[in-house]
């Protein structure tokens, strides 16, 4: 082997400085120990680039960079809301706007986002949004778009629990088509889906 061809294989490691022999195709560290550094790096970087830089304090609504999962931006304010949540005491000075009814409420802590347990519950309910392949805020959209009724027959739902109403979706294409009470979602899925048997249905029922 020539030492042409010997210079070629040699590499020195970012990570350490020493020369190599390089013995894999797109081999960049001289060894595991160096390759494992660099990787840990790599991944604490991903880390705090995706790490939120600005944070509105939840105790006097000023922004600070938080350091690690600080919620606060000083002991002080962390502790005034703690002892206000631990004694029930509103913040007059905090008002929150309920993600599901948009509702406005006073805040004893910077957590909550719903102004009553109904509506928290109501959203828990939704966790298997995705298997529709829709999220909460799609539901929400058709939720107050059809006013909280059924597509078909313009009801509230009346017999599910939480008064939820049915994900009503095209099961050869998967696509969203709108929200059903119980009894129309089960409805047309006994009528197998096809427009031709539903107006026939119809067509019997007013004849």
């Amino acid at each position: 082997m020539t030492n042409a061809t010997q210079q070629a294989r040699m590499l020195t490691c970012p990570i350490c400085g020493q020369e190599f022999t390089v013995r894999r195709r797109n081999q960049r560290y001289c060894g595991p120990v160096c390759r494992t550094i660099n990787n840990r790096a790599e991944t604490t970087a991903n880390r705090q680039a995706a790490r939120i830089r600005i944070r509105q304090c939840p105790g006097c609504g000023a922004n600070f960079e938080p350091v690690g999962r600080q919620r606060f931006c000083s002991m002080r304010c962390g502790k005034r809301v703690q002892t206000r949540r631990r004694l029930g005491i509103a913040d007059p000075g905090l008002i929150g706007k309920c993600w599901w009814c948009h509702d406005e409420f006073s805040l004893l802590d910077g957590r909550r986002l719903y102004c009553s347990t109904e509506c928290a519950r109501f959203v828990k309910s939704l966790w298997n949004l995705s298997r529709y392949g829709i999220t909460r805020e799609d539901y929400r959209e058709a939720w107050y778009r059809q006013d909280g009724r059924c597509a078909i027959c313009r009801q509230p739902e009346r017999t599910a629990r939480n008064h939820l109403l049915s994900i009503d979706h095209d099961h050869v294409t998967g696509r969203f088509r709108g929200l059903l009470c119980s009894h129309c979602n089960r409805a047309i899925g006994l009528l197998r889906d096809d427009p031709e048997v539903i107006e026939a249905a119809a067509h019997y029922v007013r004849s």
